[in-house]
């Protein structure tokens, strides 16, 4: 009997994390409807004044070359008045770039709601530290929940046969503000309201786990800091090549510092702890990263209606796309697209067009599908 219960202690705890995990899912939810309430829309994303340029992420003045530095409030900063955080909201200057030196303490104050305890990588002492150009470096506490920022490609080409990159992206400028969207539940400079969501509350995500970086130097899990990777989640549906929760293949998402964290850990660290990223390309412009946990098989998800679900790591892309939109299902048919070009380039393979079946298991609010395959790593 106790060699037995010895052996559930593993499945008791983590039922316990995973437990609280959804419970702070579900305080940011209450939260998210509240500023609603207030304000008649959700929360951007994050807030980046005073800016234009052809990439949201892109740095609009020469003399700060980190795009952290155009980043002012995002949407965790934006709730803490409907948390009950108002010490923690006033201890922001908010008229000011996070990572303004005003803001220093604030920023890496830790958020207890912004922490799965499965995570072993969100301490105190691994925090995200962003080297500035000067010698100067900016600090942020961790985080582990992320806005659904949509799961389209940003890019504007039209790539290769096996990826097309259509752009998903949506950018209208006003002098020097631009506002910059995709088909999820928040943009930058961009809010929606609850009539925007045609997909259905009760099937689009709203917010989801993402892990907290594995070294200093990975931006991805930081809870004040507005940009994709850190605590905003994109381009990780049908297209790009961070397709579905804790993607593995070891170029997976695109974030603020990867060259860094390869010339830190290297490739097969990584790859061991499932973080990849691709270094190049986020230097300047973190584009895209999926949701991620350390929970084994899947992620916590918090679905529009409020309700939380674990969706697993293998669900069908089809579905994991479109549990991410604000637009009807009708959108992500690919039928015409696969019958038209070549299925497998570079190793990576189409996904099948959304099943009848599939739709049906959606409707009913089972997220849950069978297997689908990931793209072999070319």
């Amino acid at each position: 009997a106790v060699a037995v219960a010895v052996s559930a202690l593993p499945v008791i705890r983590e039922a316990a994390r995973r437990s609280q995990c959804e419970n702070n899912l579900r305080q940011l939810g209450v939260a998210l409807h509240g500023y609603h309430g207030a304000h008649a829309v959700l929360p951007p994303a994050a807030v980046q004044p005073n800016y234009s340029s052809r990439w949201v992420m892109d740095v609009p003045d020469p003399k700060f070359p980190e795009s952290t530095v155009v980043s002012h409030a995002n949407w965790v900063m934006l709730l803490l008045p409907h948390l009950g955080e108002d010490d923690l909201a006033a201890s922001f200057d908010m008229n000011r770039p996070i990572s303004d030196p005003q803001n220093a303490r604030a920023r890496i104050t830790e958020f207890p709601l912004m922490k799965c305890p499965v995570d072993t990588y969100h301490r105190s002492d691994n925090p995200y530290v962003c080297p500035l150009k000067d010698g100067k470096k900016i600090v942020y506490a961790r985080g582990n929940y992320a806005i659904n920022g949509g799961t389209g490609d940003p890019r504007d080409h039209p790539g290769t046969t096996s990826d097309p990159h259509p752009s998903s992206v949506v950018r209208e400028r006003s002098g020097h503000m631009e506002a910059w969207w995709g088909n999820g539940v928040a943009g930058f400079n961009k809010s929606f309201t609850l009539k925007d969501f045609d997909n259905g509350l009760a099937t689009t995500v709203a917010l989801e786990e993402i892990r907290a970086g594995i070294a200093k130097v990975d931006s991805r899990g930081v809870w004040a800091l507005g940009q994709i990777g850190p605590s905003v989640t994109f381009a990780h549906g049908l297209y790009g090549d961070a397709v579905q929760p804790n993607n593995r293949w070891h170029k997976a998402d695109d974030i603020l510092g990867c060259t860094e964290l390869y010339n830190t850990l290297g490739r097969a660290a990584l790859e061991a702890e499932r973080m990849g990223c691709a270094p190049g390309s986020g230097s300047c412009r973190p584009i895209q990263a999926t949701a991620r946990s350390m929970h084994p098989g899947g992620v916590n998800v918090l679905m529009m209606d409020g309700a939380t679900r674990f969706v697993v790591d293998d669900v069908d892309v089809n579905v994991w796309h479109v549990i991410h939109s604000r637009k009807a299902r009708e959108e992500i048919s690919l039928s015409a697209l696969t019958r038209s070009l070549p299925p497998v380039e570079q190793g990576r393979t189409f996904p099948a067009p959304l099943s009848p079946e599939l739709a049906s298991a959606l409707a009913s609010g089972e997220i849950d599908s069978p297997r689908q395959e990931h793209p072999p790593e070319p």
